[in-house]
């Protein structure tokens, strides 16, 4: 899989990486990479040796799977984390479920899955897709988490949506191409970072001693105050 490395326009982009590798689970992200993979794969095989598609339905039948097994591959995910991850199937607008996505939440974040095609930095535009990433302007406008110091209760209830962004490998169908952790604002890009990253910086939590991890969740929180103010 090709590696990205992440391109942000938020000032203080590090200091979301950090809440995300907070946030999340350990090994959450490595898991959500190996089941995208692996749903590309299967996708692949599956439309293609399937004696009912034809090969004029081949393609189209592989980006039905494909989605399908990622829409699995979240719940899935849901399943290994059930304290934390919380999953939930959205059908906009069609009771039969074809055009089904599931969303995880994780603290406050909104996570969903999109396809990218070609040399587009997102997805093209849906009624789901802008009412997700309009819940980012407020990540614009304060270029931080808000804080309960700054905003009263009532208006700290909108979570952040986060887009797994992924693309098919164009010389090889049955890969994924790359894996983008996208925050969003309509049809602009805020921040974003590889899997690979959050890995990293949780794999570096995860072998902190106990006062180093509690140092690191102090000097976190005041890095947030500090930019919220």
């Amino acid at each position: 899989m090709r590696i990205l490395r992440g391109v942000n326009i938020l000032k203080n982009a590090a200091i979301l990486a950090n809440d995300m590798a907070l946030t999340f689970p350990e090994g959450f992200w490595a898991e959500a990479g190996r089941k995208a993979s692996s749903s590309y794969f299967n996708a692949y095989r599956n439309a293609k040796f399937d004696p009912e598609i034809g090969k004029a339905d081949e393609k189209g039948e592989r980006g039905n799977r494909r989605r399908s097994y990622l829409n699995n591959g979240f719940r899935k995910l849901g399943g290994q984390w059930p304290d934390s991850v919380e999953v939930t199937d959205v059908c906009m607008g069609l009771d039969n479920g074809s055009n089904n996505h599931v969303e995880l939440k994780v603290g406050k974040y909104v996570v969903t899955h999109h396809h990218l095609t070609g040399g587009k930095l997102l997805p093209d535009g849906s009624f789901y897709l802008v009412q997700n990433t309009g819940l980012n302007e407020e990540l614009e406008q304060r270029e931080l988490i808000p804080l309960r110091t700054y905003m009263p209760e009532e208006g700290f209830s909108k979570p952040f949506n986060l887009l797994v962004l992924h693309r098919e490998d164009p010389e090889s169908p049955s890969d994924i191409g790359s894996i983008e952790l996208v925050f969003a604002n309509g049809r602009k890009r805020l921040a974003t970072f590889t899997i690979e990253e959050i890995v990293k910086i949780q794999a570096k939590i995860a072998e902190m001693a106990p006062e180093e991890l509690f140092d690191f969740k102090f000097r976190h929180e005041e890095e947030k105050r500090k930019h919220g103010a």
